[in-house]
């Protein structure tokens, strides 16, 4: 009798693990799916962009997106994280998590209007002061107005994540990509308005799906001002204004120093060479809607940091896979997708790659650090770093005249500053049980094949050195899975 339920106890347990590892993946691969076609618009719009902007203006569109980024993290003011953090909270009471919700929606309705008369006026002097390429009227104005309404499409993202409802997510996604797209080549292809029209695009689609994005929160959540609430949602946001402003300087500034110590060219070579890599950061956002939620929950159990010490090892694993197939898909792209004018870009690849793939891992430590609600902590890390990464570049580019280089240079010193800086101080708070010799393999074996892959040439058409190179890779590949066990979650997400 006792081994008979004993029996069936372990099926059912198996069972457990198969559907939680089931909708882990199946979550994951839509919401990668959801995040990868609105974060890759400027990539599928390359081609439009290379044969309509010259390189100056592509550099001047680089600028004014990483003006909006920063408007952006300024007007949701951490409140979509904040939301995120605290819904696990109350053991998930579904009347305390549609409450905050609702007020974390009324925030993000009045924050921006009022954030807009406090930004604009310093951004204004700003513009005008350090950025001698860039006119406030009307590029700017467009892209503080824009922002008025993107918070709460952020704030939706977050609550479909949160939900683990993945299917609104994706339909949601697909629907704000193919109209921002179609708005995009309208107004560059058949209006002919440029940058401008570009930021107008954007802008019209922020207030379509604001109004869309509005009606879902008011639905899903109980649409009422809690002061307790909205307190709790400030106190942990606000410390994450200086980090993700510091955060977006680690982003910006080579651009933006650039811009000032070069020319609106450099920007756009060195831009469009980030675009191409940033496939990788594509695929990391993606992952991020399932692994965030993932990791605060897994964190909270006696066994956490072991647990999430096997999810690292395969985060790493998977991610040095990526990198390597970015690797190599990333010239003959530049070379297929962007207007000859733009094949510069194809030496600052590899590099800029390396500096990129750093920043994913450091993402370990950021979630710790969040989940141990030491956001004070990231802010503190995040200025040192971005601090460190101003000096540098100052050096590199305006005393050295290293140009692009320069800068790709100085974003690897701090990338793996960060690394160190990361691991030693997210430790002292929650304790992650990291299995280092079989992550200092995948690093080296990752290392090898980039730089190998990437120097190595065999053929004078991209083709078939291309697919030669990709079968490489697959060899590559099977033997990080192996060494690794990637796809076998079943372990870890019963525990």
């Amino acid at each position: 009798m006792f081994n008979k339920i004993s029996e069936w106890s372990a099926k059912l347990n198996k069972l457990f693990a198969y559907s939680r590892k089931s909708l882990f993946i199946k979550n994951t691969f839509i919401y990668t799916f959801g995040i990868v076609i609105n974060r890759a618009l400027g990539f599928f719009l390359i081609p439009l962009y290379t044969n309509y902007f010259s390189v100056e203006d592509y550099g001047l569109l680089a600028i004014i997106n990483i003006i909006n980024q920063l408007v952006s993290f300024i007007f949701l003011f951490g409140i979509s994280s904040s939301a995120m953090r605290y819904y696990f909270n109350k053991n998930e009471d579904p009347d305390y998590q549609k409450k905050m919700y609702g007020t974390a929606a009324i925030l993000m309705l009045v924050l921006p209007l009022i954030l807009f008369f406090f930004t604009g006026p310093i951004i204004f002097l700003f513009t005008k002061g350090f950025l001698k390429s860039v006119a406030f009227f009307p590029f700017i104005l467009i892209v503080l107005i824009s922002n008025l309404f993107y918070p709460v499409i952020q704030l939706q993202y977050g609550y479909f994540r949160v939900s683990k409802n993945a299917r609104s997510f994706i339909i949601f996604s697909i629907s704000f990509f193919v109209l921002k797209a179609l708005f995009s080549i309208l107004a560059i292809t058949w209006l002919k308005a440029g940058i401008k029209g570009q930021l107008l695009a954007d802008m019209t689609t922020n207030i379509l799906f604001f109004v869309v994005a509005l009606r879902m929160l008011m639905k899903n959540s109980i649409f009422s001002f809690s002061r307790v609430i909205a307190r709790d949602l400030i106190l942990y946001g606000l410390p994450l204004i200086p980090y993700f402003v510091l955060l977006w300087i680690d982003n910006a500034s080579a651009r933006v120093l650039l811009e000032k110590f070069g020319s609106l060219a450099d920007v756009g070579i060195y831009s469009l060479a980030a675009q191409f890599i940033g496939i990788i950061l594509i695929f990391s956002a993606a992952l991020d809607n399932s692994i965030t939620p993932y990791f605060y929950e897994t964190a909270q159990k006696q066994k956490g940091g072991e647990i999430i010490g096997k999810f690292s090892l395969k985060y790493l694993a998977f991610f040095g896979i990526v990198t390597v197939f970015v690797a190599i898909i990333s010239e003959p792209l530049v070379i297929l997708a962007a207007n000859k004018k733009y094949h510069g870009a194809i030496a600052y690849l590899p590099l800029i790659l390396f500096s990129v793939f750093c920043g994913i891992l450091y993402k370990i430590f950021n979630w710790s650090l969040s989940f141990s609600k030491k956001t004070k902590v990231l802010s503190v890390l995040s200025f040192i770093s971005s601090s460190a990464l101003v000096l540098l570049l100052y050096i590199a580019l305006k005393i050295l005249k290293m140009g692009i280089m320069g800068a790709i240079y100085s974003l690897i010193a701090v990338g793996l500053l960060k690394l160190v800086l990361g691991y030693f101080t997210a430790n002292r708070y929650f304790k992650i049980n990291f299995a280092f010799k079989k992550i200092f393999a995948i690093l080296i074996v990752i290392a090898i094949s980039v730089v190998s892959l990437n120097f190595f040439h065999f053929s004078k058409s991209i083709y078939i050195e291309s697919l030669g190179k990709l079968t490489l890779f697959g060899i590559i590949a099977l033997i990080i899975v192996k060494k690794t066990d990637i796809f076998n979650l079943n372990k870890i997400l019963a525990k």
